[in-house]
């Protein structure tokens, strides 16, 4: 029972965040880590990014039922943006179709080129290790082991609307560096879900924006693609 209070208390003050939003500006609350920076040390999950992460999770668990008892075999269409080292960016719309292989959720294309192709689910994707302890009741830190380097998450609100940050970072083996043997951030994912209330047409639990960065050779600019939802219908 504590832990269904819980949840109806953090679905609505992040409801009212999510809806209302606030009179002044709002600001990143989170890690200093970045691109190319040496990622910062683990934390506990806590406060309002817990209350988020938590409000996400319980909107991706919804996803997960949803997609799997109404939605197999529907269309969605997403626009993917890419922007190249040299600054050169395409625009593509893709239309996919929900399919489940081995269990595992994605949205199924024949585009060759890059894409956010599986579904970000409770248990499934970036935000499983933090989801499966939360929806256990349990405490969870910001970072988990992602095979031989390291994710850490940064949970926040921007805009009004649920958004996470994550940084994937390996260890820099390099004996001559002066970062030799720490943690190098080499990849970020920005994800944004859907957590309520929804326009009409977009699914609670829904990753509308989803962008990935990774560092050019020049170490200032950087690559990314980022996937856009547009549109979902039954065919």
């Amino acid at each position: 029972m504590r832990n269904q209070n819980w949840a109806c208390v953090v679905l609505l003050t992040l409801t009212i965040l999510v809806s209302c939003g606030e009179t002044r500006p709002q600001k990143r609350v989170g890690v200093g880590t970045s691109l190319g920076s040496i990622m910062d040390a683990p934390k506990p999950l806590s406060g309002q990014k817990m209350d988020i992460a938590y409000t996400m999770c319980l909107a991706l668990r919804n996803k997960t039922t949803e997609f799997r008892s109404k939605h197999l075999n529907e269309i969605f269409s997403f626009e993917i943006e890419h922007t190249a080292c040299n600054r050169s960016s395409t625009s593509t719309v893709i239309t996919t179709r929900l399919h489940e292989t081995n269990n595992v959720l994605i949205y199924d294309s024949t585009l060759a080129t890059f894409y956010f192709k599986n579904v970000e689910t409770h248990t499934t994707g970036l935000l499983a290790p933090i989801c499966g302890p939360l929806l256990k009741g349990q405490l969870a830190t910001d970072t988990v082991d992602e095979g031989d380097g390291k994710r850490q998450f940064n949970f926040y609100a921007e805009d009004g609307r649920a958004k996470v940050t994550s940084y994937l970072a390996r260890r820099d083996t390099n004996a001559q560096s002066s970062t030799f043997g720490q943690f190098i951030v080499v990849r970020e994912d920005i994800k944004q879900i859907e957590t309520g209330p929804v326009l009409p047409g977009v699914i609670l639990g829904l990753e509308s924006d989803q962008t990935q960065r990774i560092p050019c050779p020049d170490g200032v600019t950087f690559e990314s693609v980022r996937q856009l939802f547009l549109t979902h219908s039954p065919d």
